[in-house]
């Protein structure tokens, strides 16, 4: 199965990749793996700064994990992509939908064995094509392939997501 993989939230151009080459990206690149415990770290930085009440130093923490988050890869799941990001350059869709599930107050995440709990069971579901744990360490990623309902088409949809996007 194919996607395309965009080296950064930033840039318009997409490389064609296949899930395989993507999942092996994900597990062995050790720039992603740096890129993933500097965020952690960052994380746990702004967690302290906001618990003692360091507003300059949190706002600028803040800062660094949205520069960082947007210099990661990110791939693009839904659509086939060329030429940007938007609905204009969507070449074909491909039904896949990408569940996110995020923790993002350390004081309202559930045990860290209920977490594991509901992740193992979206990572052993027949449905969930790929799983991973989010850049944040909070969340977890479970990419499902879908089907339209009978009478629906992508074209049909189309509008629906600009009146969202207006």
């Amino acid at each position: 199965m194919k996607t395309d993989l965009f080296n950064n939230f930033h840039t318009k151009v997409c490389t064609e990749t296949d899930m395989e080459a993507l999942v092996d990206t994900m597990r062995t690149s050790p720039v992603l793996k740096q890129s993933t415990q500097e965020y952690r770290n960052l994380l746990a930085q702004l967690q302290a700064e906001e618990l003692q009440g360091m507003e300059q130093e949190a706002a600028q923490t803040q800062r660094q994990l949205a520069d960082l988050k947007q210099s990661l890869p990110q791939a693009a799941f839904a659509f086939r992509m060329r030429g940007g990001r938007k609905l204009e350059h969507c070449l074909e869709p491909l039904h896949l939908a990408l569940i996110d599930l995020d923790f993002h107050d350390p004081g309202t995440m559930p045990p860290a064995d209920e977490q594991e709990r509901c992740f193992g069971l979206l990572r052993t579901s027949y449905h969930t094509l790929l799983g991973h744990q989010t850049v944040s360490g909070r969340g977890y990623h479970a990419l499902v392939p879908y089907r339209l309902p009978e009478g629906i088409t992508i074209d049909s949809l189309s509008y629906t997501a600009q009146s969202i996007v207006d």
